[in-house]
């Protein structure tokens, strides 16, 4: 894909880098699982999949005698190719996530070169999403002489194990293991165990009870383009209901990456070529792990895209007929780019909805 001569020396060096990440990256993952139990409500929309149950959590690490303010170009890397005990197992899945580690640096304002045309940094990534099941023990609360329809507050307890065999020997300290309290107002409509004129137990157990939940775990190195010294490294931990890594590592990975310094050189010569603006943002996402899209981050108030109704989680599979799947981030801001007043035709893919067609005119960039 991007790889050439460069292979033999990257593997002699990053390697013996990668080993002194390791522990950095059990510490990111320990400290992120304390963030667990803090879920967040999304509504839906095409991101929904990959919307994260808490965090995610990160961490970043500079080498403080490399400058890395510099840089403007950057290439991918596959870390299969110097670690062999790596997570990412599948080819295939590690070109999928090399594509999204590449536009998350291209929404830095970097630029994408080959290898053979000396970047300035090189980037690769390893990813895991390992997986618990929590379980719920039933309820039994004493109340009042028991009447149909009536409710209790009730308590109870969560407790499980996080399977992470990174952990090694860390199990004798407890490390993994984790109990919960919880309380909830309930009908109690369970079996009654005890019960006579003036009290009852009711044996309630919770619905759903076991369950399982995935952490998506995403560690991303740095590599100075000339010496091959590993200058930046960046990790980041999650918890979804969803099993692909691909998806569920999605916010975490953008999190990781914008750890890492902007670059507006790109971004500022491309913006001057173009007048127009549509007043929105978009990143490149996927909602099934195999297929790539622009989507709607961000929309600015009173502005076209707005007024045209778009919304937040809108997917634009098509500009001006051509189609933008698996297209980097480069290519997509071509398209959406323009002078003040022209137009552009989009078509969006929403959540459970039919394909929306739009026309919609530029509006004068602000100086």
């Amino acid at each position: 894909m991007i790889l050439c001569k460069p292979v033999n020396s990257v593997k002699h060096r990053a390697r013996h880098q990668l080993n002194k990440m390791k522990y950095a990256k059990s510490m990111t993952l320990a400290i992120g699982l304390l963030l667990i139990f803090t879920a967040c409500a999304a509504k839906l929309n095409n991101l929904s999949p990959a919307y994260l149950k808490s965090g995610p959590f990160v961490q970043s690490y500079n080498d403080p005698s490399s400058d890395i303010t510099e840089y403007k170009t950057f290439s991918v890397f596959p870390i299969s190719l110097i670690e062999n005990e790596n997570d990412i197992k599948d080819d295939v899945v590690e070109r999928q996530m090399l594509f999204a580690l590449r536009n998350a640096f291209e929404e830095l304002g970097y630029k994408f070169v080959e290898l053979d045309d000396s970047p300035d940094f090189l980037a690769m990534l390893d990813a895991s999403a390992k997986a618990s099941e929590t379980y719920s023990i039933p309820h039994v609360p004493d109340i009042p002489y028991w009447i149909p329809g009536q409710t209790s507050k009730l308590y109870g307890r969560i407790s499980g194990t996080f399977n992470y065999n990174t952990y090694d020997s860390y199990s004798s300290y407890e490390w993994g293991k984790f109990t919960s309290s919880s309380n909830s107002k309930s009908p109690l409509s369970g079996e009654i165990v005890k019960a006579d004129n003036y009290s009852a137990s009711i044996v309630q157990t919770a619905k759903n009870s076991r369950k399982f939940t995935y952490y998506p775990t995403i560690i991303v190195h740095v590599f100075d383009g000339k010496s091959l010294r590993n200058v930046w490294a960046g990790t980041g931990i999650g918890a979804s209901d969803n099993p692909d890594i691909r998806v569920s590592s999605q916010f975490v990975l953008k999190k990781v990456v914008h750890k890492f310094p902007y670059c507006h050189y790109f971004r500022d010569s491309f913006s001057m070529n173009n007048t127009g603006q549509l007043g929105l943002n978009c990143w490149i996402y996927t909602n099934n792990g195999n297929i790539y899209y622009p989507t709607v981050v961000k929309l600015e108030p009173k502005m076209p895209a707005e007024q045209a109704g778009i919304k937040t989680g809108d997917m634009i599979i098509i500009i001006d007929g051509i189609s933008t799947i698996d297209k980097p981030m480069p290519e997509i801001l071509k398209l959406l780019s323009g002078s003040a007043g022209s137009s552009v035709n989009l078509s969006i893919s929403r959540a459970d909805e039919e394909v929306i067609n739009l026309s919609l005119k530029r509006y004068l960039r602000p100086e």
